[in-house]
């Protein structure tokens, strides 16, 4: 097939080249060259420029195969003796951060990210005061048990009930509980007694009950989470999600 805009005409009659001095000097005035002669030129002119157009043809060959990417000639990893070599591609910064795919490379850039990602925790639900009583409260923000990493953490403090004064959460004697994600998954809405320790003084330590109910979007406790025993000193101040 042709690669050019314009056909070769062809010239096969070979003709017989003229003598040196004629090549040199020309046609002069009455000369009466013969066919023979022509046909030479004529040919001569094609073969050459036959020629050209193969080899332009051939270096068009050459570059559209060595530009080629779709391995025309099939090599395999062992034939270059890259068996053990996997050939990965690079994974977004989303897939890095999903975790999932097993078949993608990761950059330090991704690495970074994905850390942060896992490591994007300490989420407040909820910030306050509460015993909790059996009343339902919400996660702040529409957030969910289900939202975060590994589960909620619950910080509580120490609590004084004035008679006749407000009440004061005090910013010491912290106590912290664990709740994992799988246990709200599995029972969402089961009671659940949490030990909450607290100080009766600087020598006198004391244990109290906190009664909890988790969903996945609401929390509530239970009456007797400010009328047990102790239960008064203790207040819950934080739920963080990790």
């Amino acid at each position: 097939m042709s690669r050019f805009n314009a056909n070769l005409a062809p010239w096969e009659a070979t003709g017989t080249k003229p003598p040196d001095s004629t090549i040199q000097n020309g046609w002069l005035a009455g000369t009466k060259p013969p066919a023979d002669w022509f046909n030479w030129y004529f040919n001569s002119t094609y073969t050459a420029l036959k020629e050209l157009q193969e080899l332009a043809a051939l270096n068009a060959d050459l570059i559209n195969h060595t530009g080629n990417t779709n391995n025309p000639h099939s090599v395999t990893k062992a034939q270059l003796g890259l068996s053990d070599v996997e050939n990965f591609g690079i994974a977004s910064l989303d897939e890095a951060k999903a975790g999932i795919a097993s078949n993608k490379l990761m950059t330090p850039a991704s690495v970074l990210a994905a850390i942060k990602e896992r490591f994007n925790t300490q989420n407040i639900l909820f910030e306050g005061a509460a015993w909790p009583s059996g009343n339902t409260y919400k996660f702040a923000n529409s957030q969910k048990v289900s939202d975060q990493n590994l589960g909620l953490i619950f910080i509580w403090s120490d609590y004084d009930v004035i008679p006749g004064s407000a009440s004061v959460a005090n910013n010491y004697n912290f106590d912290f509980t664990f709740i994992p994600k799988f246990f709200v998954d599995k029972h969402a809405g089961a009671n659940i007694n949490v030990p909450v320790a607290t100080n009766f003084n600087a020598q006198v330590a004391q244990i109290t009950i906190k009664t909890l109910y988790l969903t996945d979007t609401t929390f509530a406790g239970h009456d007797l989470n400010s009328s047990g025993l102790n239960a008064n000193d203790a207040i819950l101040r934080y739920i963080i999600g990790v």
